[in-house]
């Protein structure tokens, strides 16, 4: 797995998609996204400490930074925590930059679960494509 990959939840034309927040769980720290176009593709995001953006946006080219960017990210988070060098502690900053140019979203979180509506056929990240393999979404 390179520094940075691109377009993470495996979709086709991904600035066709729109992307909307659909549920925040503080407490379980799940974030859950809607994500449009000629089909609904549910992306679930396991624990989320930070999120950053608008409600809705058009894009869904999801990425992650560098570790580096995830670390610094997590001491403003928790600046009584201490982090090492290189260690994120299973923590990505996800990156999605949305068609509109003024727009970021990012978000920390330690991975997902994309689902397409009725169906069930899963992707999970980090981990194994263990029902889609290779195909896109």
């Amino acid at each position: 797995m390179s520094d940075q990959e691109t377009n993470l939840l495996m979709l086709n034309n991904p600035e066709t998609y729109s992307c909307a927040v659909h549920s925040f769980r503080l407490g379980h720290r799940l974030l859950v996204l809607k994500i449009r176009s000629s089909d609904e593709v549910i992306a679930t995001f396991a624990g989320v400490v930070y999120f950053s953006g608008p409600i809705s946006w058009r894009g869904a080219n999801l990425t992650f930074r560098p570790v580096r960017e995830a670390i610094e990210m997590l001491r403003a988070v928790f600046p009584q925590s201490s982090f090492e060098e290189n260690n994120s502690h299973g923590h990505y900053l996800f990156s999605i930059v949305p068609v509109q140019p003024q727009l970021t979203v990012q978000f920390l979180g330690r991975g997902f679960d994309l689902r397409r509506q009725n169906e069930k056929s899963y992707y999970h990240f980090p981990g194994k494509q263990t029902i889609l393999g290779n195909k896109r979404l």
